[in-house]
């Protein structure tokens, strides 16, 4: 995915370009941010936007990459730790895919500058890959907030994308849950008796009231 889009910013103009790319046989999924003028003002200094405002040109990259898995092997270990104190309360995670977003501004005047994070949370919508796409499937995205595993919930429901409120920047993992492997399902259905025990209970005092009805006749006669 290459898309770049003309913001007007007041006077000025912001160049917004969306890359993502795969490193596995998977297609790079499309992405997109709900408010282009909230990334950008997350994305640039207060008197970067003044120069913008006041009528001169700047340019941001924002960058996904997607992978089936990751060489290094401490932030694996780290990301595997956090998602098992997780499940603990959640249930069984699923690992779909890892992540890593960066990006990239130049400033009216300036040279270009790498950004570790941004300034404010921006919601960004990621289509979920087909091979990941299950309708009773929840998911979440788990990305580094200042050294500290955080995972972010997926806030629309509809199972073919994810949205997010973030500002991270950097490796992260999609996982996903179905409803069998949720502790909140799981212990919701054993609060409730399984229709297969009502049906054995009503099998056993049918017995018994045969048994009943058939020893008083026999007492009877």
């Amino acid at each position: 995915m290459h898309e770049t889009t003309r913001l007007s910013y007041e006077e000025g103009t912001v160049n917004i370009t969306l890359n993502s790319e795969s490193l596995y046989e998977i297609a790079p999924p499309a992405y997109r941010p709900a408010d282009y003028d909230n990334l950008v003002e997350a994305c640039f200094t207060k008197k970067e936007l003044e120069a913008i405002s006041g009528g001169q040109t700047a340019d941001l990259s924002l960058n996904l990459a997607i992978s089936e898995d990751i060489s290094d092997e401490f932030l694996k270990q780290q990301l595997d730790a956090a998602i098992q104190k997780e499940e603990a309360s959640l249930g069984k995670l699923s690992e779909g895919m890892y992540i890593e977003f960066s990006a990239e501004k130049t400033a009216p005047g300036s040279p270009s500058e790498s950004l570790s994070t941004l300034s404010d949370d921006v919601f960004i919508e990621i289509d979920v890959p087909l091979y990941l796409i299950s309708e009773e499937r929840s998911y979440w995205i788990m990305v580094s907030n200042m050294g500290e595993y955080v995972l972010l919930p997926d806030l629309d429901p509809e199972p073919d994308s994810i949205t997010i409120s973030t500002h991270n920047l950097g490796t992260g993992i999609i996982l996903y849950q179905d409803p069998l492997d949720s502790l909140a399902d799981n212990s919701e259905t054993g609060s409730h008796p399984n229709i297969r025990h009502f049906l054995f209970a009503g099998i056993i005092l049918l017995l018994a009231l045969w048994i009943f009805l058939t020893h008083l006749h026999k007492n009877d006669m």
